[in-house]
């Protein structure tokens, strides 16, 4: 039997993409890199300094960057700025999102809305909605659409301000949006009889794949991972909605408080659960009534 490969986990990627986010944003555009080992697939580069490269001064300091390029060895070097770090949003209700896309048998431009709906959180703006074709605009319209009425729900806020009260302060959204994942995979056999939980990611993650070139090349990678470890179907117990944010908790700057996110929510999940079955049928009516008609602004 083959080794088995190591596989890193949601928390992990998370980790990695704010810190390589942070030192990016924060590095000069003269700074170089060079790859100095893989991890899990992933290269680890360092910061060029006297002792890596002796033409390119510089601080030295380790960053994780996703290993795009199977041609690179380890010793190459290149420009820092021209590394491109794993996307990832911090919202984080991927099954959500996908579910409420609509379904093959009764969604017109199913496929194309799938895409639109995952494409989104990297498509800024007008220019980058209007540079796909009209039935994947539906989907990056929608997905604006269920973001922005998630935010303004009454229910939601509510969600929100018991979780700051619980002492998770700035990162109350982070474990509401996780919290609530958590509930519909723990539960999708109610939310979603059609087809099992399992069934369903594997068609999502089918679907994505075929049509990765059509994805903003930032979140292909983000695709891979979620793919390989099977992100949709992680929350259903809640050991991995709590493994999940204590990785965060221990990796991304001032994100301490994330450990206890997971006992803050299961401590008062019966409020968490009226407040999410209250919110989600009013979430999903308002998708499906609009998903037929187009009627979403974006």
């Amino acid at each position: 039997m083959g080794r088995l490969r190591r596989l890193p986990s949601l928390s992990w990627v998370v980790s990695m993409a704010m810190r390589t986010s942070l030192i990016l944003s924060s590095s000069l555009d003269r700074s170089w890199v060079t790859l100095v080992g893989v991890d899990m697939g992933w290269g680890v580069w360092k910061e060029s300094g006297r002792k890596t490269i002796a033409r390119e001064p510089g601080l030295v300091r380790r960053a994780a960057f996703l290993y795009g390029s199977p041609r690179l060895r380890v010793g190459s070097s290149r420009p820092l700025r021209s590394l491109n770090p794993l996307y990832l949003p911090l919202r984080m209700n991927f099954l959500a999102h996908l579910l409420l896309s609509g379904s093959p048998a009764t969604t017109p431009d199913y496929a194309d809305i799938v895409v639109g709906n995952f494409a989104a959180e990297a498509v800024r703006g007008r220019a980058g909605l209007l540079a796909y074709p009209e039935p994947v605009q539906r989907g990056i319209r929608l997905h604006r659409f269920i973001d922005s009425f998630t935010d303004a729900h009454p229910v939601v806020r509510r969600t929100t301000a018991r979780l700051r009260a619980a002492g998770l302060g700035k990162w109350a959204g982070v474990v509401a949006d996780m919290g609530y994942d958590h509930l519909l995979a723990r539960d999708f056999a109610h939310h979603h009889p059609a087809e099992p939980l399992p069934q369903f990611a594997r068609r999502q993650y089918a679907l994505l794949h075929a049509r990765r070139h059509e994805i903003p090349e930032r979140l292909r990678p983000l695709l891979h991972h979620m793919r390989l470890g099977d992100w949709l179907t992680g929350y259903a117990h809640p050991t991995g909605l709590a493994q999940a944010l204590q990785g965060l908790s221990r990796r991304v700057p001032a994100g301490a408080v994330m450990a206890t996110g997971a006992a803050a929510f299961l401590a008062e999940l019966p409020a968490y659960e009226a407040d999410f079955a209250e919110f989600w049928p009013e979430l999903r009516a308002e998708v499906a009534g609009r998903i037929m008609s187009s009627g979403w602004d974006g």
